[in-house]
């Protein structure tokens, strides 16, 4: 026999023999008298009562105590049925912000004749160039050479 089969022999033999010694240990052994692992917690038969929160169109209330809350109409402030654009009186916040935006943005043209989307270009990879019956890509074949 090699040395390899009598070193995996013996230590198979090994580990039998120690884990039959834990496993005796654990079944037959003196249990340990030591500190308890536990923590005990004191829980009380009285628990916390929850408080009733509700809520009105004036305000709410928590527990016995009510809050009022006050709603103050601006004068100047559209309502739902006035369409914001139309006051003439000054211009609104967003409508003062978007114009200082599209004064910074630059213009920008499309450069291709025929432009297409995502989904019109994997139905024209897939079908040959064909998308429709009346488009039709033109494939160019391109060889780079070194």
């Amino acid at each position: 026999m090699s040395s390899y089969f009598i070193f995996a022999i013996a230590l198979t033999v090994a580990y039998i023999i120690y884990f039959a010694v834990m496993i005796m240990q654990d079944l037959y052994g003196k249990k340990k008298d030591g500190k308890n692992d536990v923590e005990v917690f004191s829980v009380t038969d009285d628990p916390d009562e929850g408080v009733q929160v509700s809520e009105s169109d004036s305000g709410f209330s928590i527990g016995e105590e009510d809050y009022t809350t006050e709603y103050l109409e601006q004068e100047n402030a559209p309502t739902l049925d006035e369409n914001p654009e139309s006051s003439t009186d000054s211009p609104s916040p967003i409508a003062e912000i978007k114009s200082q935006i599209d004064g910074t943005m630059d213009t920008v043209e499309s450069f291709m004749s025929n432009p297409c989307t995502d989904e019109k270009l994997q139905l024209a990879l897939i079908n040959g160039g064909h998308i429709d019956d009346d488009t039709e890509l033109d494939w160019k074949k391109v060889i780079n050479e070194l």
